[in-house]
C-alpha cells in the first residue's frame, strides 16, 4: 500500500536527510512502533477476544499481509505454532 504523495515523500525525505544515521534509526524505530500500534488496536477492533500468539499472528499477516503470499504467511504461522519459530514477546 502506497498512500503517500510525491510532495509529501518529497519532504519526508528532506527532513530524514538533515537527520544524523542515530537520529534516523530512532525515528524509524518509533514510527514502526507506532505502525504496530494502531495495527494492533485495529486486529482488537475487529475480533476483542483475540489475545497472546494469536494476536500478534493477527497483527503480522495485517502489517505484512499484502507484501506476502497467503502461502508464505501460512507457512510462517504453522511454524510459530509448532515452536519452530520464536515470537517476540
Amino acid at each position: 500500500m502506497d498512500d503517500t504523495t510525491p510532495e509529501v515523500r518529497e519532504r519526508m525525505i528532506e527532513i530524514f536527510s538533515r537527520l544524523s544515521p542515530q537520529q534516523r534509526l530512532e525515528k524509524s524505530d518509533r514510527l514502526f512502533a507506532s505502525g504496530r500500534q494502531l495495527s494492533e488496536i485495529a486486529v482488537r477492533r475487529r475480533d476483542p477476544r483475540l489475545e497472546g500468539l494469536d494476536l500478534k499472528l493477527a497483527v503480522f499477516r495485517l502489517m505484512y499481509g499484502s507484501s506476502l503470499s497467503d502461502q508464505f504467511l501460512d507457512d510462517i504461522e504453522r511454524r510459530v505454532r509448532a515452536g519452530k519459530v520464536k515470537s517476540e514477546e
